[in-house]
């Protein structure tokens, strides 16, 4: 090999790793900006903002809080079936490591506060991409089930609040779940 070949595939080869950074740059920027967009979409979804409204009742600060909406749905049986529809807003503080638990009627608008619960006091059971099911034991040993899903749920109840949080569920149970792998450590 000549010693000018060695300069050109000198160069090719710093050509190609600068084009490969500039895609990989490329890529995660778009990826970063269509997040940021669906985030937005999310927090200013009427709906959202309903359930926000609802949670600064009982806790007016929910600036850099995670907030998600949640459902639990019992069924007793005795001489007749009945099905009771439970609603709750779901507030997690990052910097607290707690998860305040709000109970709320999505008809009357009454909300009411079940209780706040370190992460270690949380169970998470069974988590998908588009489902997460939450259990809350406080001191005396009440469990409060919360179920969390990333998408509409148009169905079960129907007066119920329910829509795409696709973007604040991922979060939330990220955030839980690392949580979980940390105290494990």
């Amino acid at each position: 090999m000549k010693e000018g070949d060695e300069l050109l595939w000198l160069t090719i080869a710093a050509a190609i790793i600068l084009i490969s950074l500039y895609f990989f740059y490329s890529t995660k920027k778009v990826k970063q900006e269509v997040g940021q967009g669906e985030k937005k979409k999310e927090l200013s979804h009427p709906d959202f903002k309903q359930i926000q409204a609802l949670a600064k009742k009982i806790q007016p600060n929910l600036e850099r809080k995670l907030i998600v909406n949640g459902h639990f749905a019992e069924e007793k049986e005795r001489k007749v079936t009945t099905l009771t529809h439970f609603s709750y807003i779901l507030i997690g503080d990052k910097q607290a490591q707690t998860i305040q638990v709000l109970s709320y009627h999505p008809e009357t608008k009454e909300v009411g506060e079940i209780g706040k619960f370190t992460l270690q006091q949380v169970e998470l059971s069974t988590p998908t991409e588009v489902q997460a099911m939450y259990s809350f034991t406080d001191r005396s040993n009440n469990v409060t089930y919360v179920e969390t899903l990333a998408v509409e749920n148009a169905g079960d109840y129907a007066g119920q609040i329910s829509f795409d949080q696709s973007v604040m569920f991922s979060a939330f149970r990220e955030w839980v779940e690392e949580a979980h792998k940390e105290t494990k450590a």
